[in-house]
């Protein structure tokens, strides 16, 4: 990537040809048809410092990566089992030999004991769960910069799926009679545990498939429309699972378990697929979906919300209905995707605990309705000059609830009614926006010894609830420090109780003594279970992750995912806020340095885990970093922190579906909207959520036009903060349509993390909380001439 100083602005077409733009003011206009609202457009000479030093680039071909890069090395380690490695190489002996049911003999109790230890793919190819395609489209680089681990339940189911007839018929012989009788204490009890050991212990059975299908309805009934899909997929013959795939080219083979000879219809597997694709929003895949049903089963007749005729007649009248519905709706709310929000979600860091963004209405920014102070604590920063560009990101990141706006610090949350600013449930002209502690928060104790990082404050509701943790945003505390800087997690009650605590835990409360374990990041909640991130810093760093009861903040497991080296000195505590992300009933976490994990949600069993390469030692960013994992459609999108990579993994199996470089050191999400990914650093990027291929680039230069808070969508647009300026860019093509100085307004503002509703913008700035209408801003148009910004007058 080149950052040249360029008196025009240059944008570059996917064919690599490129026009460089000079002329008059009306033909430099970006997006000049597209403005809306009351943008009052004025010339102000700092655009131009803006223009200069940005470009926005359309699918620019992805840059090489340097020759003489170092060998991949593991910085981090998951505990792996070697018993399992060896029992399945004896296995794997027995079935080149047709000895199957010595083989079953040997998979039967390594499932029954060791389902959840994970197992290196590399040590074990004759699952050919790790082998690599030949994408033709995707950013592939040169060598391979990852390891893949699959827990022993899941690298079994895989393999059974590849074996013969003869196999499958003696697997059946010996497991069918336990399979069977699980079967119908299913059918008699209605447990759906019983259906879920099916699965777990006897997946190639006579009745596995009909275990499978019922575990996929009720996931398709608790709106889990990726694991009822995954599952539904399962059981389809080869060559259509393939056909509903066609479009993707994933760089590793994904390996997910098929039952290779279920007699369920394939129709009805298919719509049902199509109906899952629909509900979750994923327009691709149900226009694959729907038109592999139409030309293999077009007779094919169900059932749909009480109607029965044809499956691709019922699923259009669907889809017809909601469009219709969309069509009606005000024009700033009005969508299919929208309308098919579930609204039931948690909002928390990245809108829901996917954390891939949520569409927000079409907003008009206007003047600044109002603004109130957000109280910090300071702490001594270790090399605070060194550290005073990554540190200097707005700390609290606000949420929207129930027409609330809600703000963690350190010591406290506030609240405050979004539109009218008054303090939450409170009354008089002395009233305080602190809900907890109700009377303000305390002063903390700093620590003795410095730290470094960036503080970070973040928090979750759900059901009424509101979860955070409060304390000093220590990750990892250093050897030396002899202040106790636990923090804690609370509980509060925002129903009935307007804010009253429901329930508070420290580590202490949870661990025994001696095992150090701090709270690492905000809490992130589903359904009746909340995940927390855990580390320690010992010899080496360990992670994990609890999950507590929503009722009672008791813990219910700690699922260890494995430790890596530090780079932590003994005298500097290491700040950081490390969350969970929730997709598909699992957990996924990015552990640094060089660790994704994924565990099952009800269980806390690991699933899978992906080393990466961090090459050099240079010190980490991620204490400065909030990156969570990213999942959507049944991907899961990572940027680890110090890796020079970006990652797309399959969220089942964690199969890599591509890899390209970053284009610069990236350090804030924004989400995925359209088919895209969208992160930044100092400048925008999209990338193709199929391929990682760019789709485009907006470019910057200068630090003050660099990203500076978390951005969101709005409309069809993206809000972007920078340190000076809010852009909105459009989502479709990078173009930068408008643009609102902070400072124009006649107050030191600037930039910082921000949340939407309709008719009020909230921007959480380091130390005080604006909010912004839609009425009265002096917003404009970006135009150029010869190297000069304007703001025309509308």
């Amino acid at each position: 990537m080149t950052n040249d100083f360029r008196p025009w602005c240059d944008i570059e077409q996917g064919d690599g040809m490129r026009r460089e733009v000079a002329g008059s003011v009306n033909e430099m206009s970006i997006g000049g048809d597209r403005l809306r609202g009351r943008w009052t457009l004025l010339l102000i000479p700092v655009l131009a410092m803006f223009l200069a030093g940005s470009r926005v680039v359309m699918a620019q071909p992805d840059p090489p990566r340097m020759p003489g890069w170092p060998p991949f090395r593991e910085v981090w380690s998951f505990d792996v089992s070697t018993n399992a490695i060896r029992q399945l190489d004896v296995a794997h002996e027995h079935v080149l030999a047709n000895q199957w049911r010595e083989a079953i003999q040997i998979l039967d109790p390594l499932l029954d004991l060791s389902p959840g230890e994970l197992v290196p793919l590399h040590q074990i190819p004759f699952a050919e769960l790790s082998a690599e395609n030949l994408p033709v489209d995707s950013p592939v680089p040169p060598r391979k910069t990852w390891r893949r681990y699959l827990n022993v339940e899941l690298t079994i189911r895989s393999w059974l799926s590849q074996w013969p007839e003869a196999g499958r018929k003696i697997y059946r012989q010996e497991l069918d009679p336990r399979a069977v009788r699980w079967w119908q204490e299913y059918r008699t009890t209605g447990d759906f545990a019983a259906a879920e050991r099916i699965v777990r212990r006897a997946w190639l059975s006579s009745v596995g498939d009909d275990a499978t299908n019922i575990l996929a309805h009720r996931a398709f009934e608790q709106r889990d429309y990726i694991t009822a899909r995954s599952l539904w997929q399962s059981l389809l013959p080869a060559a259509l699972a393939q056909a509903l795939i066609a479009n993707e080219t994933p760089l590793e083979r994904v390996g997910l378990p098929r039952y290779p000879d279920s007699d369920l219809p394939p129709a009805d597997l298919i719509a049902r697929i199509v109906l899952c694709d629909f509900y979750s929003a994923n327009e691709d895949q149900l226009r694959i979906g729907r038109s592999l049903l139409e030309r293999e089963f077009p007779l094919a007749r169900g059932q749909l919300g009480g109607r029965e005729g044809l499956w691709i007649q019922l699923i259009d009248d669907l889809r017809a209905g909601l469009s219709r519905m969309a069509e009606s709706e005000d024009s700033s709310t009005g969508s299919t995707r929208r309308l098919l929000a579930d609204v039931t979600l948690p909002v928390t860091w990245g809108s829901h605990p996917a954390r891939a963004g949520r569409d927000g209405p079409v907003f008009d920014l206007g003047a600044e309705v109002w603004s109130a102070p957000i109280p910090q604590e300071g702490l001594p920063l270790f090399k605070a000059q060194e550290q005073r560009l990554l540190a200097d990101i707005p700390p609290s990141y606000p949420v929207i609830w129930n027409g609330l706006v809600l703000v963690p610090t350190a010591t406290q949350i506030l609240a405050w009614d979004v539109q009218s600013g008054r303090p939450a449930w409170k009354s008089g002209d002395d009233a305080q926006p602190a809900i907890y502690p109700p009377t303000g928060g305390e002063t903390l104790v700093p620590p003795i010894l410095s730290s470094r990082g960036r503080p970070a404050y973040s928090l979750t509701i759900a059901d009424d609830r509101l979860y955070a943790r409060l304390g000093w945003p220590v990750a990892l505390q250093a050897a030396n420090e002899t202040r106790d800087l636990e923090g804690q997690l609370i509980c509060l009650d925002l129903g009935r109780d307007q804010g009253k605590l429901h329930w508070r835990v420290t580590p202490a409360d949870l661990f025994d003594d001696g095992e150090s374990w701090d709270f690492a990041g905000t809490p992130v909640v589903w359904e009746d279970a909340v995940y927390v991130v855990v580390a320690r810093s010992r010899a080496l760093v360990d992670w994990g992750l609890i999950c507590l009861d929503a009722e009672t903040g008791n813990l219910r497991w700690l699922a260890p995912l494995g430790h890596g080296r530090t780079s932590q000195l003994p005298n500097v505590n290491q700040l950081g806020m490390s969350l969970a992300t929730l997709h598909g009933g699992n957990v996924f976490v990015t552990t640094e340095p060089g660790g994704v994990a994924c565990v099952e949600g009800k269980t806390g069993r690991l699933l899978w885990g992906v080393t990466v390469e961090i090459p050099g030692d240079e010190p980490s960013r991620a204490p400065y970093l909030v990156m969570p994992c990213v999942a959507d459609q049944g991907s899961i999108f990572v940027a680890p922190a110090d890796a020079n990579d970006l990652y797309a993994f399959e969220a089942s199996t964690g199969a890599v579906r591509w890899v390209r470089p970053q284009p610069e050191p990236l350090s804030q999400w924004v989400g995925v909207a359209d088919g895209q990914l969208i992160l930044g650093g100092k400048s925008l990027w999209s990338f193709d959520t199929s391929t990682g291929r760019t789709r485009w680039r907006f470019l910057q230069t200068e630090p003050e036009w660099s990203g500076y808070g978390h951005g969101v969508f709005s409309g069809d647009s993206i809000l972007w903060p920078t340190r000076e300026a809010l852009f909105e860019i459009e989502l479709a093509t990078g173009q930068p349509t408008r643009i609102h100085e902070w400072r124009l307004g006649g107050e030191d503002r600037r930039g910082g993390h921000l949340a939407i509703e309709r008719g009020r913008l909230v921007v959480s700035q380091s130390d005080r909380l604006c909010v912004y209408g839609e009425e009265s801003g002096i917003v404009g148009q970006a135009t150029v001439k010869q190297g000069i910004g304007r703001l025309s007058e509308d």
